[in-house]
Parts: structure tokens; sequence; C-alpha cells
């Protein structure tokens, strides 16, 4: 009998541990916490009616503090270069701002065109009298590249010892794009009607604007001199100006991995990938918010872009700030980055 009890309270006792193994083995996982995008952009809404009978007026912070355009400083993280309003004298101003010390120091006057960093340290830019110019990012080593007064958007070529421009047609010389070397000695010609052009970051390719036959369009041409023979493929065509006059192609640039093709104009930022040739709009401007200035930062997965932002401060004022704004290839998610306090 006491056998029998025995062996009774031993099958008992395996059957409860092989009730709780199973049990144990289908315990539910925690749920995994959700990752909540951050987006610092503001919303799009439409601005009140003006007041009557004179409408709003504009008013403004100070314009050495309105960012248009910003990237990090690749070889200092705690410095920011900015292109800032500029002053009474109308002339945007590169500046060097460092967001720990507070430290600001000008590197430069500015023409109609962004500046470039590249990966050492260098900027190049063309000044108020379109002509163009090196510097280092902590202002040694001014440099004048050019002196013919119709050289301008100058862009790094993938090696950074090359600068790509827009020479402007002078004398019995058309428009042109010229690449040269540090020393400003001409090494290539590029036949292009128009400034607004974007070397790879990664190869010897240029994507830049051509006439497509109309006075309407332009056609953007991909070309490539990486291959044996040099070769030109049409990428799509375009309008040459947006409904507000200005160039449809403005500030056109690449990401780092030069796998999308981005611009900006009077509608907003856009994106086309050259794999597919898909475009599509990254930022739509709206009454309150407009949106410029797109640039390839120094994080591998990161662009930068500035957006006005317009808002009433009472019943006659409409203040126009000016947002830095980084944006997240990945996620695409934006956040705002204050160089200058409001």
């Amino acid at each position: 009998m006491k056998q029998a009890l025995y062996i009774f309270i031993c099958i008992l006792a395996f059957l409860v541990s092989c009730k709780k193994k199973k049990s144990a083995d289908n315990v539910n996982p925690e749920p995994i916490p959700q990752v909540i995008i951050s987006d610092d952009r503001p919303a799009c809404e439409k601005l009140p009616e003006p007041p009557k009978p004179l409408g709003w007026r504009d008013s403004i912070y100070d314009q050495n503090t309105n960012v248009n355009a910003f990237v990090s400083n690749p070889l200092n993280g705690d410095e920011i270069l900015c292109v800032v309003n500029g002053d009474e004298f109308g002339s945007n101003k590169l500046l060097n701002k460092n967001v720990v010390s507070k430290a600001s120091k000008q590197l430069a006057i500015l023409g109609n065109y962004l500046p470039q960093v590249n990966k050492n340290g260098w900027i190049t830019f063309n000044d108020v009298n379109n002509n163009v110019f090196i510097i280092k990012a902590n202002g040694d080593s001014l440099k004048q590249l050019t002196f013919d007064k119709v050289s301008v958007d100058p862009k790094w070529d993938y090696s950074g010892r090359f600068i790509y421009y827009f020479m402007e047609g002078i004398g019995n010389l058309p428009p042109q794009i010229n690449k040269i070397n540090l020393k400003g000695e001409l090494a290539e010609i590029h036949y292009g009607e128009y400034a607004c052009n974007a070397p790879f970051r990664n190869s010897n390719k240029l994507v830049f604007l051509k006439s497509s036959g109309s006075s309407s369009f332009c056609s953007l041409i991909l070309k490539n001199m990486d291959s044996t023979f040099v070769t030109e493929n049409k990428l799509f065509n375009g309008p040459l100006f947006d409904s507000k006059g200005k160039m449809y192609f403005e500030d056109l640039t690449l990401d780092q991995k030069d796998e999308n093709l981005y611009w900006s104009n009077s509608d907003g930022i856009f994106k086309c990938n050259l794999k597919s040739l898909k475009t599509d709009t990254l930022f739509k401007n709206c009454e309150n918010s407009i949106y410029r200035n797109i640039m390839a930062s120094a994080g591998q997965n990161e662009m930068t872009y500035t957006i006005e932002y317009i808002k009433p401060v009472n019943s006659y004022i409409l203040v126009h700030d000016y947002l830095p704004m980084e944006y997240n290839i990945l996620d695409k998610s934006s956040r705002l980055v204050r160089i200058f306090p409001r």
C-alpha cells in the first residue's frame, strides 16, 4: 500500500511539473515599447485675415541671427557653419558658431548661392562679386580662385581636391561648368547653360542642367567620368522656373550616399531617387511655413534645411522666424537646432 501511494505521489509530481513547464513556455512576452518619432516642425496653418485697412506689418528678429542654411563642421562637432540673412547692407554672411562656447566668427560675405564644406573642413563659396574662394572652417587660409566676376555656385568634387562652378557667359565664351584645382587652374570644361549642379560625393559623376530645347523646360543630365568613356544620360525633364519665377531646381544637392537628389523652390523641398527616378514632395510650403535650402550634413543619414515660420504676435504684426532643422533620412523626423537664442 505504501509503495502504491509513493508511486501515485511521484506520478502526480511529474504531471504538475510538466504543466508548469508548459505554462512557462507559453508566457506572453512583454510588448515592445513603441518608439515615438519626434518632429519639431510647426503645424501647417492658414494665417488670419489681414487687419484693415493697412494689412499686416512684418517684424523680424536680428538679421544676424536669422539662419538661412547650416551644416555642422565635419572636424568639430561643437561648431556649426551657418548662413545668416545679413544686416542693413543686404548680403548674407557665413559664420562659424560654436554652440558650446557661444563664440561666433564671420568667415565670408556671400553671393546668391550656398557655400559647401568638404570632409576635410574646407569651404568653397562665391562672394558678392561672383568670384570663387576657399577657406578653412576655422577661418584660416582664405584664397581667391577666380577673378572674372562671373563665377558662381561652386561645389566640391568627390575627392575634395577639385571644385566645379558655373561660369556665366562672358564675351565670346558661352556659359559653362568649369572644374578647377585648388590653385584655380582649369582642369575640365563641361557644357551646361545654368547654375545649380550637384557633384557626386563618392564617385566621379556630376548632375547638371541643360536646355531641353524649350525656353520653359530643362533637362537634368547625369555625367559619368568614372567609366572608360565619359557618358551623359538624361535623368528627366523639368520646369526651368517655378510659379514665382525662381529656378525650379534651386540648391540641387545629393545625400551622403549619392542615392537621392534634392532641391528646393517656391513650392517646397523635393527628392528624387536616382535608381527609380521617383520624385516625392519632401516638404510642401504653406502660408505660415516656407521650406528652403536643403543641404547634406556631416552625418551619414542627415540633411539640414530651414523653415521661414510666420506667425502673428498681435492683431497687427506678423513675425518671421527662421527655424534651422535637421532631417533624419531613415525615420523621416525633423528636429529644431537652435543656433541662436530666441
